[in-house]
């Protein structure tokens, strides 16, 4: 009779689990609200807005104007709520930014934050601020 060797038992490590790799956050572009005004060339549409929060660390204000006249001009100065000293400004004619839309990106942080409008010859004016986060 012959006998067959039992098999000595090999070692095998433990597998060790693929990590799942966490999810990068997808950051876009987020509607924050909008600002307007209009009137009759004759008035005066210049304004202090309300206050907005942004979260992220870069925002954008998409703006479009409208006017009677090319000679009509928008400017917009940028304020951190409470403040006094603006941090970032533009400007534009309605001969340029009257006919498209107009962006201005703001790399100032998070906070909160408002606009003083100046409009020349202007018969309406829309601002509207996304937040990147």
């Amino acid at each position: 009779m012959t006998t067959t060797p039992t098999p000595t038992p090999t070692w095998k490590p433990t597998p060790t689990p693929t990590p799942t790799p966490t999810p990068t956050p997808t950051r876009d572009w987020n509607y924050v609200r909008s600002f307007r005004k209009s009137g009759d060339i004759s008035q005066d549409l210049s304004k202090y807005t309300d206050s907005f929060t942004i979260k992220g660390e870069k925002w954008r204000v998409d703006y479009s104007i409208k006017g009677s006249r090319e000679t009509g001009e928008i400017t917009v100065l940028v304020y951190p709520k409470g403040e006094t000293f603006y941090i970032d400004s533009f400007s534009c004619p309605v001969s340029v930014c009257g006919r498209q839309e107009n962006t201005r990106y703001i790399y100032e942080g998070s906070g909160e934050y408002y606009f003083y409008v100046i409009a020349e010859d202007i018969t309406k004016w829309v601002l509207s601020v996304y937040d990147y986060y």
